[in-house]
């Protein structure tokens, strides 16, 4: 595993060779933004991506992701409060099993997201997004090939510890819809 934490300056001194063949099981930044300085940038065989607790995170971008596609398998977004949708790459992610989100209020869509992906959680999301990916929204189609998904929205206003909820359940106990006043 390699972090790079709280390093919003960070420079290399030297450029890596190109094809850059680093194969990390987990890399965990607090900056999205850091995808974009080598030798991050030239990653090709990364497993796992963790990003916390990035305020400013409004995408993901779209060359590492697909310079990653055949390997990554997870992707981990903590706070993630500017981001508004994912890249439409992320259909092409072969490999992606688990997308986790968490406190994205401004999430309007997803995109088409791969065939492979068993596990996709959202927290934090708006409750019209909730609406839209619930079974029978307008957008479940999307996610229905998802065998687990938990998806719980917060009211404008409202605190994350708070545990007043209204449940949405889908038949298939897997699939659970939940917004919180």
């Amino acid at each position: 595993m390699l972090s790079i934490l709280c390093c919003d300056k960070i420079s290399f001194s030297h450029k890596p060779q190109d094809g850059c063949c680093f194969k990390l099981q987990k890399l965990r930044i607090d900056r999205q933004a850091l995808l974009s300085v080598e030798p991050l940038r030239g990653l090709r065989h990364t497993k796992e991506l963790q990003i916390g607790d990035d305020y400013a995170m409004d995408s993901l971008p779209e060359e590492w992701l697909l310079q990653n596609a055949a390997s990554l398998h997870s992707i981990e977004m903590g706070v993630a409060e500017a981001l508004r949708s994912l890249p439409s790459v992320m259909e092409k992610l072969g490999s992606l099993q688990s997308l986790h989100i968490e406190r994205a209020p401004l999430i309007q869509s997803l995109p088409q997201l791969p065939a492979s992906l068993f596990k996709l959680v959202i927290w934090g999301c708006n409750t019209t997004f909730l609406k839209r990916y619930e079974s029978g929204g307008e957008d479940w189609g999307k996610i229905a090939h998802i065998a687990a998904v938990d998806i719980k929205a917060y009211s404008e206003g409202t605190y994350y510890g708070d545990d007043q909820s209204q449940d949405f359940i889908n038949s298939n106990s897997s699939h659970q819809f939940v917004v919180i006043d």
